[in-house]
């Protein structure tokens, strides 16, 4: 509290300096009216005592005693802390407003005020130290300050004069005037602007055995060994456990330590950098940061995408298989067995004749293909057959891509027709066809430099054996090379 600003009291019960419209209007700010003026008192003041500030101001002697500010809070208000309220009145009034529970010292300042603070509420500040001390200013008189100071010009000595005359007419408590005082109040009253005691607290022990009474008194003491819990119960001593922790709670409604401004303490007891809800396009579950985005009504439940549903009881009572009726499984059935109303049932034939791959109808399989090779209706189809780039010899189906004119033979590597003065034996064998063996139902084809399809041998005389000699004259070679030409036609083969 300050000449020109009086702290934030909190509804919580924090302690309040007492305030009548008649004190009010003799001294500025927060000053209380102690009396007439000295002589040689000034506006400027000087300091009674340590942390009491006093000033003349229309004839009317004002003090303030700085030391009531210890009582304000010192936490940063993005710094959770046990303790209601935080150091920013600013920011505090606002949070309070939004949510009086942060000014309540049964609840604290938890993390949703913090949350408050920073989204609705203008974000933090450093805490400055409290100003419990009488102090030169800068705005030209003695105020409360954090530090003890005098005005450096010296005009204005920081002492007030000895000529003080203490005045405790009419007053039971309070300042004399002078730095000293006119009494104190007994526990469940204080002492009012008038220097009256009143009645402030009623004594409460309803319930308790031990602890505060509420207005500054004790409702009993533990014995040995027992240590008195919040509710006012007697109960084993706790021993605090900060063990791998730097912040947080002890277990015995202590701290382990508290986290810089700009940090938060986690479940861990670890600090770590302040966390920004998120809560974009949810009505419920978490917000990223610990807290909640809302809660689902009686009979809801909240989805993973932070939506309220109707809530769904998985059923499989006396079920082995099939939906639960969430969109779940109750289980499923052994090959070669479906089910059928919750039970597995048996039934089904595999079906794989004439397949060599793909499903058998019962949820098996017929077998794979190989690699390079895809299952098309339960076949196994590879690469297609081609010609292009080959003159001559197999298309890589058992057809011929063509036949080499006189004087040319088939390169069995290259698949072109080359001079056979020049290539030297490159068929792979005698360019005649000599000792040859071809499979049923193909000949030996001299022009193609392999075993063709057809029953004719290249002299077009019947070769039930199936490989023919050399070349010879005649219509039957060009003949059967135009037969072979249409079957060259491109297919698909069949792995």
């Amino acid at each position: 509290m300050t000449r020109w600003m009086g702290l934030m009291m909190l509804a919580s019960g924090l302690a309040a300096v007492a305030w009548t419209p008649d004190a009010a209007a003799q001294c500025s700010g927060a000053g209380t009216a102690m009396g007439s003026c000295p002589a040689g008192m000034t506006y400027e003041g000087c300091c009674d005592s340590y942390a009491v500030v006093q000033w003349c101001e229309s004839g009317v002697l004002c003090e303030i005693d700085c030391s009531g500010n210890a009582s304000v809070p010192q936490n940063s208000c993005c710094e959770t802390s046990y303790d209601a309220g935080c150091c920013d009145t600013t920011v505090m009034a606002c949070v309070c407003e939004l949510d009086p529970f942060c000014c309540d010292d049964t609840w604290g300042w938890d993390s949703l005020c913090v949350s408050e603070a920073q989204t609705d509420c203008g974000g933090c500040t450093t805490c400055p130290s409290p100003s419990t001390s009488c102090g030169w200013s800068d705005a030209g008189y003695y105020d409360c300050s954090a530090y003890p100071s005098a005005d450096p010009s010296g005009v204005n000595p920081m002492a007030c004069g000895s000529s003080c005359v203490p005045n405790c007419s009419g007053k039971q408590c309070g300042s004399d005037g002078c730095g000293g005082t006119c009494g104190t109040c007994s526990v469940g009253s204080t002492c009012d602007a008038f220097g009256a005691c009143v009645a402030t607290c009623t004594p409460s022990c309803a319930g308790k055995l031990c602890g505060s009474d509420g207005c500054g008194g004790s409702c009993g003491t533990c014995l040995a060994g027992l240590s008195c819990n919040a509710a006012g119960w007697c109960v084993e001593t706790c021993t605090p456990s900060c063990a791998g922790k730097v912040c947080g709670d002890d277990g015995c409604g202590g701290l382990c330590g508290s986290c810089a401004a700009g940090q938060i303490c986690t479940s861990a007891g670890q600090c770590q950098t302040q966390c920004t809800p998120s809560c974009a396009g949810k009505v419920c579950g978490d917000d990223g940061c610990g807290g909640l985005c809302g809660s689902c009504a009686q009979g809801l439940t909240c989805t993973s995408a932070g939506q309220c549903q109707t809530q769904c009881t998985p059923s499989c009572t006396g079920k082995v298989c099939g939906d639960d009726g969430c969109g779940g499984s109750c289980g499923s059935c052994p090959s070669g067995t479906s089910c059928d109303a919750g039970q597995c049932t048996s039934g089904c034939t595999p079906q794989c004749s004439g397949k060599q791959c793909g499903d058998d109808g019962c949820g098996g399989t017929c077998g794979t293909c190989a690699a390079g090779a895809t299952c098309e209706a339960g076949e196994c189809i590879t690469e297609e057959c081609t010609c292009v780039g080959r003159q001559c010899g197999d298309d890589g189906c058992g057809r011929v891509c063509g036949y080499c004119g006189p004087g040319t033979e088939c390169n069995l590597t290259s698949q072109l027709c080359e001079d056979a003065s020049s290539t030297g034996d490159t068929t792979g064998g005698e360019s005649d066809g000599a000792g040859q063996e071809c499979p049923s139902g193909q000949v030996w084809s001299p022009y193609a430099g392999a075993c063709v399809m057809g029953g004719l041998s290249v002299d077009g005389n019947d070769d039930s054996s199936g490989c023919a000699g050399g070349p010879a004259s005649g219509g039957a070679p060009w003949l059967l090379a135009g037969l072979l030409g249409l079957l060259a036609i491109r297919r698909r083969r069949r792995a």
